[in-house]
């Protein structure tokens, strides 16, 4: 299988197309909304989204003959941490994208691709190798995996990026009311063991000049159904290493909860 690094110039611009990446967040069939005033029912239990948040990296586009077109952005080199625990300086030019589903994004623009036929896209949620163990002080701050001010998606160099980030409230005592303090949530999913990546076999055709969407919904609900009791803490909780059983489900459901709805060009 031939691999093609694909960046802004990868062909000349009459042979490509612009395309993006749209990933629409729902709960359950609902719009994902932040608000403390909407909530969401969950095997049973109320509960609030405060952060939604998804790194994606890996994004490659299958061609029909076998050839695979990585998307490409910018090399960006930061120090990271190797196998050995040493400082080393780690140069990547994979696109990522940080999906701030919190903060109403979700539309991520993947730069000029290749016009042609298609049979899938594959792409990882999470980071693999060196690029998750990068000091994200050192990334600039234009960049995905840069430190983050709002909600934190990193631990430390030898833990690396918080792939999946979800946190809010419940009614943990089951009295009908959102608990504020009592009632708080959160998946947080990392370490590379972690990282999966999904696969969608749909064909498709890119047109020269077209603008491409790549349109995916993000079902929330699917990965917090995986706590099936609000009641007490560590059962509502994880961030991986903790509660790996519960960081496991939520990351082997991600290819269920991700689903294609369709390439859309204009």
């Amino acid at each position: 299988t031939a691999l093609f690094l694909i960046g802004c110039d990868a062909n000349s611009p009459a042979e490509n197309a612009m395309v993006s990446l749209d990933l629409q967040p729902m709960v359950a069939g609902s719009a994902l909304s932040v608000s403390p005033n909407t909530t969401y029912e969950i095997g049973g239990t109320k509960v609030t989204v405060e952060a939604a948040r998804l790194i994606i990296s890996q994004i490659t586009l299958i061609g029909t003959d076998g050839t695979e077109y990585l998307v490409e952005t910018t090399p960006i080199s930061a120090p990271a941490l190797n196998d050995d625990g040493e400082t080393v300086t780690h140069t990547f030019t994979e696109q990522v994208v940080l999906a701030k589903h919190d903060l109403g994004e979700r539309i991520y623009a993947l730069g000029e691709l290749p016009s042609g036929s298609y049979s899938g896209i594959r792409m990882m949620v999470g980071l693999s190798g060196l690029t998750n163990r990068l000091d994200p002080t050192q990334v600039p701050a234009t960049h995905p995996l840069t430190q983050q001010t709002d909600w934190s998606h990193h631990w430390k160099w030898s833990s690396g990026y918080i792939f999946i980030r979800l946190d809010g409230l419940s009614d943990a005592d089951g009295n009908g009311t959102i608990d504020a303090e009592e009632g708080a949530w959160d998946l947080h999913v990392g370490m590379s063991n972690m990282a999966k990546v999904l696969e969608y076999n749909e064909p498709f055709s890119i047109k020269r000049g077209a603008e491409v969407e790549l349109h995916f919904m993000v079902d929330y609900a699917k990965l917090i159904e995986n706590i099936t009791d609000f009641s007490t803490e560590a059962a509502r909780n994880t961030h991986t290493m903790d509660n790996m059983p519960l960081a496991m489900q939520v990351a082997n459901d991600l290819q269920g909860a991700i689903m294609l709805h369709g390439i859309h060009a204009e």
